[in-house]
């Protein structure tokens, strides 16, 4: 791919990217680049509150995606969770009756995790010098949006691997323009901190041209994450702030807290959930694979 001022192409196909909004789009193969800097001063950072409130909202999200993974699984399979952060799918996984291990760049989600999470966990920000026996599974849950070079950890993992490779990214699929709905909540599309956003055929794409087989592909929405998301979008539509998708109220910090958490609202969200996921639609692109 080749980025200059003016011009940005497809790393897929080269083929020019239309550029919108400070976003490149290859309507060819459904991929999205940032176009130019990310903006330093928005970029996501692991703190511990982050740290604490990733473990809280993803522990539905992570046993979901653990029970479906245990189905392609041997009793004590190694497996392997690349940007664990909390560590709540490698405990899982851990707690089923696998070999559950970790790995981050973040010492302080690697010591959160290791306090509060079983498993084994590592600090480590390149695959490539990281140095263990051969995993069953290997996952990567919302790691490839923010890489500029996502070719570099794929290779990474295929050293590592005799089995299975996992992927989640957000969806880009998920979001349309003449949909309400769609265009409002994709916070968690073109976040500060994405590099790229993929739709189901440029994440094929990229994974057959590193060597992987498709096993399964689908997508996902957790009521968490959307509603998480519309009250950062209305507390900002609200406050003339819409650039910026984290909440820094108390008031919008508090709303989204009190409805992330409850157990009836996320039962009546349940069927506007599955609905939102016809077509390949859903919020999350989730990918099985295998050499």
């Amino acid at each position: 791919m080749t980025q200059t001022k003016d011009k940005v192409t497809c790393m897929l196909c080269e083929s020019p990217m239309q550029i919108k909004s400070g976003w490149g789009f290859c309507y060819k193969c459904g991929l999205s680049k940032r176009v130019g800097e990310q903006p330093q001063s928005k970029l996501g950072i692991y703190t511990m509150d982050w740290v604490l409130n990733h473990r809280r909202l993803s522990y539905q999200r992570e046993y979901a995606r653990a029970k479906y993974l245990s189905k392609y699984l041997s009793p004590k399979e190694r497996t392997l969770d690349v940007g664990c952060a909390s560590g709540n799918l490698v405990d899982i996984l851990y707690k089923m009756g696998f070999n559950a291990e970790g790995v981050d760049s973040s010492e302080i989600a690697i010591n959160l995790a290791q306090e509060l999470s079983q498993g084994k966990f590592y600090v480590d920000d390149d695959l490539l010098g990281f140095i263990q026996p051969k995993y069953g599974l290997i996952t990567a849950n919302h790691i490839l949006e923010h890489l500029s070079n996502p070719n570099r950890i794929i290779y990474g993992v295929k050293r590592l691997l005799d089995g299975y490779f996992y992927i989640s990214v957000p969806n880009l699929d998920m979001y349309s323009k003449y949909s309400i709905w769609r265009s409002v909540n994709n916070g968690t599309l073109f976040a500060n901190d994405h590099e790229y956003c993929y739709s189901p055929k440029s994440l094929s794409m990229l994974l057959t041209r590193n060597g992987f087989k498709i096993v399964d592909m689908f997508t996902k929405t957790y009521s968490p994450i959307i509603q998480q998301q519309t009250v950062m979008t209305l507390y900002h539509l609200i406050n003339g702030d819409i650039d910026n998708p984290i909440p820094s109220g108390e008031l919008a910090r508090a709303i989204s807290i009190s409805l992330t958490d409850n157990p009836i609202i996320n039962t009546l969200m349940n069927p506007f959930n599955r609905l939102s996921e016809l077509g390949n639609r859903g919020e999350e692109l989730c990918v099985l694979c295998h050499t």
